[in-house]
């Protein structure tokens, strides 16, 4: 064993014994005198001299070594050869347990991890079965159970940099990565900037979606099964349950969870107090071994020869013992941290949860609330106080016995043993001292909650810088994409369902016939063509072609940039042109040119190793809408609107005959953070340029939605006996109209409005452009009118490219072009819906209202202020008053004095309120 590197010394003098002739006048070899204590050859002459070079007296047990022929018998003195055997091979004194045999030896046992000067490996713990059936004995630790996909790994490494450990996911790449490369990697293109980063310690709490269908949404709770559930599972195996929405859900639970946050805590601080306590345990066990190593080697050094078998034997004892006590400290060290790591990671989670309530963030069905409150829950059962057993103050003692009389039998009697075997007992947080808990929250946990605060700082914040890319339909095309690694064989058409990719398409003939490229490939396509042109520019004129036939390979010139690239022959075209014309393809990139012999190359062979890079694709599931089956000029334009200039994600369902039938999909606006990929094929079946192939075909989930709908706020519901102002904002009729609320809303909506309007006027191409709306889509308006924009959600979709939409702060309604309609950044999402429907109260109308009564009635109040009293409030209809504010006169008595309305109560008889 290391004894902190020191080696075998004289125990005179100090010194370090060293081999002879090394240091010439001052010899410090270890030689032996007859009671079997060694001492440095310059240390023996001076005890010579001392007796007249006759004799050495032994300075530890006084015994007398006589030296027959003086002085210079000193040098006949046998040599320390178990001593000098340590200097030789850079050892310690006599007993060198090496820590690192101890290691191996309980690596090999299966029993402790490999590196123990490493700082301790936090594995990934999940507490989402830690759901104890009977309570556990307090001798017995409690173990949380580990998480079943990480429960083999260690502190995972970012791929990327190969450097940090990971502290973040993205759950659309479906990739971890550190802080740092997460923002460069995702700086690369708008797609990937709308990503979000989720910190890895809240990586087990968030809800995937239905594993039954294809990850839906999990959007209600089932009451009776206690579970959410997608809605296909609510119709298909929850019929007649009770049935809530799960956002209701979530915040009854999270309302509930204060008081258990509160005890997570202090058993989290306890974890980490606990494994403190351990590592400390740990540090004085092997200072233990050291020093014990340290006393065995005195007492061999005496011993010496004789005894060297007997030392091995001892040193293998130790090494088992400290070995045995090693991993199970460091066991119980690592697996303190790691149930620390996790549930701190759940109180995080939770003080999110309730920190974010009103603004309903996590409450959705991004985060599984319930089983957040479980692992909170559970946590109580878990042992976390380290209570010390005993004061030990040496964890090894080796014993000789001193009435052994013989050799042998004291060899047999020396032994070494652990002065206990188990130094902790672990007991839950209810079952310690008070003060044992104010103490562990009184320490300050700096490692640890600066570990996670670094890792939320790194992966919480993504950036926003936006580059556009672009790229051209021919051979030219030749974008940078370095963040993605090159694919490595042409093995890469996999029919697996919602496998996306980057791509861009290079050429295209029609929605079902085109040609991409992947991004991924792009570092590799660049370093190829400088390859080509390299080539083809210093060695290309000796390797002009003389004839070709189809299907040959060859360097083609390429007309639009001359470049060379790789193609390949596809005719031999007859003409009455001197020089033979050749029909030739790019295999990387897709596009056909006709062009003279002379621009061909041979090609060599290594310049074929590589696949072609480009791939053909086919919209799956979709035909021309035609029912001449003929694509039409404005369908093609259309997907090249949308397709082209830009890196889009593909989605990759089934490969036949080396074509693969994929969904491409717009990227998402990376100013909206639940904003979903656009389906193409949905947006050429809604402009009526496709239709689908069957009933199946309309339902071909691609992309797995990532997040809840994107909706508005709704606004707080009046309560009955309640005053306001108002101004009224659309009129149907006196029994129905839409207001707003006098107050600072007002002044919020209309700044709004104005910041609204340059962001959608500006021209940003079809970066806004909502292709494929849905009902219920959240959205921007341009009102037909004013030709101003407005927020407001789709109602219908009646066709031939038009949309109804619902304007949410006015209350009015029109049908528009979708062009008219634009996606709407999360900023405008914050302030609720500002429309209020109401009604007057105690009128009676005929059923067929008069055109004059609603004309008067329009006049009366359109964009006037009034002061309403609530009478009846349901589902967010309000049937009230309306008084003018500066003359209290009452719209309801006016109408029926006018003979507009009849009156069937005192606020329209008189405007006296109940």
């Amino acid at each position: 064993m290391n004894r902190g590197n020191v080696l075998p010394s004289c125990q005179n003098c100090s010194r370090t014994y060293s081999l002879r002739g090394l240091r010439p006048g001052q010899q410090h070899h270890p030689l032996l005198l007859d009671c079997g204590h060694s001492y440095c050859e310059t240390c023996l002459i001076k005890f010579a001299s001392r007796h007249s070079g006759k004799e050495i007296l032994c300075p530890t047990c006084l015994t007398i070594t006589s030296l027959e022929y003086g002085e210079a018998s000193v040098l006949q003195l046998p040599v320390d050869l178990f001593t000098l055997g340590l200097v030789s091979s850079n050892k310690s004194q006599v007993v060198d347990v090496n820590m690192a045999s101890i290691r191996k030896l309980a690596v090999k046992k299966g029993r402790l991890a490999a590196n123990f000067s490493s700082p301790p490996i936090i594995a990934s713990i999940s507490l989402a079965e830690a759901r104890p059936t009977t309570s556990p004995t307090a001798a017995e630790p409690v173990i949380l159970p580990k998480n079943k996909h990480k429960a083999k790994k260690k502190t995972e490494i970012c791929p990327d940099c190969k450097k940090r450990p990971t502290s973040c996911r993205c759950f659309k790449c479906q990739s971890n990565w550190c802080g740092v490369c997460f923002d460069r990697i995702h700086k690369s293109s708008q797609v990937l900037m709308t990503h979000q980063a989720v910190p890895l310690y809240l990586d087990g709490l968030m809800e995937n979606g239905c594993v039954e269908h294809d990850n839906r949404m999990l959007e209600l709770w089932c009451e009776d099964c206690d579970k959410p559930m997608c809605p296909l599972c609510c119709i298909r195996d929850h019929n007649g349950h009770r049935i809530t929405d799960i956002l209701d859900k979530n915040i009854e639970l999270v309302d509930n969870m204060n008081e258990l946050i509160d005890n997570a805590e202090g058993i989290s601080t306890s974890l980490c107090k606990s494994a403190r306590i351990v590592v400390q345990a740990a540090q004085d066990v092997e200072s233990d071994v050291i020093r014990t190593a340290a006393e065995i080697g005195q007492i061999f050094q005496h011993l010496h020869g004789m005894l060297q078998a007997c030392e091995r034997r001892i040193e293998s004892e130790l090494q088992e013992m400290g070995a045995e006590k090693l991993q199970s400290l460091r066991s119980m060290e690592q697996q303190l941290h790691a149930n620390f790591k996790y549930l701190d990671g759940a109180v995080k989670g939770a003080r999110k949860l309730t920190k974010s309530k009103k603004s309903n963030q996590y409450l959705g069905c991004v985060m599984d609330v319930k089983k957040v409150t479980e692992l909170l829950s559970s946590s109580i059962d878990t042992p976390c106080c380290a209570i010390n057993n005993t004061d030990i103050k040496s964890h090894f003692i080796f014993d000789i016995d001193e009435n052994v009389p013989k050799i042998q039998e004291l060899v047999e009697g020396l032994t070494v043993k652990s002065v206990q075997d188990k130094q902790f007992t672990m007991k839950r947080y209810s079952e310690v001292s008070d003060q044992w808990a104010e103490n562990a929250k009184s320490e300050q946990i700096n490692g640890a909650t600066n570990e996670h605060s670094d890792d939320d700082t790194a992966s919480d914040v993504s950036s926003s810088s936006k580059k556009s890319s672009k790229s051209t339909h021919s051979a030219n095309s030749t974008q940078k994409y370095r963040n993605y690694e090159p694919v490595k064989s042409m093995v890469r058409l996999r029919p697996e369902t919602a496998k996306t990719e980057m791509v861009v398409v290079t050429y295209m003939k029609s929605p079902d016939d085109f040609i991409i490229q992947r991004c991924a490939d792009q570092n590799r396509l660049e370093t190829m063509s400088q390859s080509v042109n390299r080539h083809c520019k210093t060695k290309g004129h000796h390797h002009q072609l003389m004839s070709v036939h189809p299907g040959d390979h060859c360097f083609a010139h390429f007309s639009m940039d001359d470049k060379w690239y790789r193609a390949r022959v596809k005719a031999i075209i007859e003409s009455s042109e001197p020089e033979t014309i050749v029909h030739i393809e790019y295999i990387d990139y897709g596009n056909h040119e006709k062009i003279p012999l002379s621009r061909l190359r041979r090609i060599e062979q290594n310049f074929l190793k590589i696949p072609d890079l480009s791939v053909r694709c086919g919209l799956i599931g979709i035909v021309p809408f035609n029912k001449n089956g003929k694509w039409s000029v404005e369908a093609i334009k259309s997907f090249l609107q949308m397709t082209g200039d830009k890196p889009i994600l593909m989605a990759t369902h089934t490969v036949e005959e080396g074509k693969a039938y994929v969904d491409l999909h717009k990227p998402a606006n990376n100013a909206i953070h639940a904003d979903q990929p656009v389906s193409i094929r949905d947006a050429m079946v809604f402009l009526e340029m496709a239709r689908y192939t069957s009933n199946s075909s309309t339902f071909m989930p691609s992309i797995p939605p990532q997040t809840r709908e994107r909706r508005y706020l709704r606004t707080e519901e009046f309560m009955v006996d309640q005053e306001a102002d108002i101004t009224v904002t659309h009129v149907i009729s006196p029994l129905q109209f839409y207001f707003h609320t006098v107050g600072p809303e007002n002044e919020y909506l209309a700044t709004m409005m104005e910041e609204m309007q340059p962001i959608f006027n500006a021209n940003n191409g079809d970066i806004w452009t909502i292709f494929s709306p849905k009902v219920g889509m959240v959205c921007a308006a341009r009102f037909s009118l004013d030709k101003r924009w407005y927020r407001a959600v789709v109602q219908d979709m009646p066709g031939n490219q038009q949309v109804t939409v619902y304007y949410i702060d006015y209350g009015n309604s029109e049908t528009l072009d979708y062009r008219e309609l634009k996606k709407i950044p999360d900023a405008f999402l914050k302030l609720p819906t500002q429309a209020r429907t109401g009604g007057l109260a105690h009128i009676s109308l005929p059923d067929q209202i008069p055109l004059d009564t609603l004309v008067q009635f329009n006049q009366m109040v359109l964009c006037q202020t009034f002061r309403i009293f609530i009478y009846e409030s349901t589902d967010g209809m309000v049937s009230v008053s309306m008084n003018a504010i500066d003359t209290d006169t009452s719209i309801n008595s006016e109408l029926v004095k006018l003979g507009l309305a009849e009156t069937t109560g005192p606020c329209s008889a008189g405007g006296v309120r109940l």
